[in-house]
């Protein structure tokens, strides 16, 4: 597609951009070499052998470089102001998104905190009923001692009269 030149290409190019957002156009780059070769063919004439010199030329096309030019149609103001609306709309949702994260982030560190703060005071619970039996026991020895000598001294007492 060579159309460089003139407007009516253009018109053509503008047209098949409309239809068609990308439109690739390649252009290859080519050169053209001319070798000569010379080549020699024997013949007799009489009893003696000559030679005679044929020289040709033999033309070599080589493509050096085959690139594609991507060619995209021009946004109008409506698509860009599309596209920007679109744009904050994702921007707020992606921002309501992180708040929400990090909301649900605080109330999981909180319930991790209540559970580790449950099982500490459940430990301390049964590290204090431990103690507590053992000291309650030598209590109510002592109480009982005392009230054994109480109820003797009383019983005494009361029949001595």
């Amino acid at each position: 597609m060579i159309l460089a030149g003139c407007r009516s290409a253009e018109k053509l190019i503008d047209k098949a951009i409309k239809k068609d957002p990308k439109i690739v156009i390649h252009t290859t780059d080519t050169v053209t070499e001319f070798q000569t070769f010379i080549d020699s063919i024997p013949y007799y004439i009489n009893d003696s052998i000559a030679y005679e010199k044929i020289i040709y030329k033999k033309e070599i096309v080589t493509i050096t470089n085959n690139r594609g030019v991507e060619i995209e149609r021009k946004k109008t103001r409506q698509e860009i102001r599309k596209n920007a609306s679109l744009q904050k709309k994702i921007e707020t949702l992606n921002a309501k998104n992180e708040r929400l994260e990090i909301r649900l982030n605080a109330k999981n560190e909180k319930r991790a905190d209540k559970e580790k703060n449950k099982t500490d005071r459940v430990t301390v619970r049964q590290e204090n009923k431990k103690t507590r039996w053992f000291i309650w026991f030598i209590i109510g020895a002592i109480v009982g001692v005392f009230s054994y000598i109480a109820v003797k001294q009383f019983i005494k007492n009361s029949f001595r009269s």
